[in-house]
């Protein structure tokens, strides 16, 4: 009888283990969900004529000190030097897209300037509740054969979320909204 009973335990005692250990660590971790909607942006601050930076909670437009960007000079055509410390934008719009991520609903929409000056923003890189954004990328290969993923998630210390973003690509959390 002894035998059959170190068996089971031999059998089942792993299993509780692994079960217990899911209990503790699984459950907690995805009852933790982050609070707070936030605006993203998907290009550099200067890299554009105007940026937006966050002044006492409000967003505001700021010209940047690059010049035009179809204002390089075509140094084939002319004789005309460039010059080295003169920073050019790096793209020809006007000012960074802005967009918004819903935490309720998973969604994310582009917004304008005039949208955003009516929420109070957070400006730093983590929000009221402990998350940040992390672009996680992944890629794996068989052979000739391979796949790449980028994922983000909203991460805390114990928890974390996959967010759909409507541009998946250099994003940066411009401000969370605390209102």
């Amino acid at each position: 009888m002894s035998k059959k009973l170190a068996l089971i335990l031999a059998f089942f005692a792993p299993l509780l283990f692994l079960s217990l250990l899911g209990l503790f660590v699984f459950i907690p971790s995805n009852e933790i969900q982050p609070r707070y909607d936030f605006i993203y942006s998907t290009s550099s601050f200067e890299d554009n004529k105007f940026y937006y930076k966050i002044v006492n909670n409000k967003i505001e437009k700021v010209e940047s000190n690059c010049r035009a960007f179809n204002s390089r000079p075509n140094l084939e055509n002319n004789n005309t030097q460039a010059n080295p410390t003169t920073k050019y934008c790096r793209t020809d719009k006007d000012t960074q897209e802005l967009f918004l991520y819903r935490i309720g609903d998973g969604n994310s929409r582009q917004v304008s300037f005039e949208e955003v000056k009516n929420y109070k923003l957070d400006g730093s890189e983590i929000s009221p509740d402990g998350f940040r954004l992390e672009d996680n990328y992944n890629s794996s290969s068989f052979f000739v054969f391979g796949s790449s993923q980028s994922r983000n998630t909203l991460r805390n210390k114990n928890s974390k979320k996959i967010v759909n973003l409507e541009k998946n690509f250099n994003q940066k959390v411009f401000g969370w909204i605390i209102n």
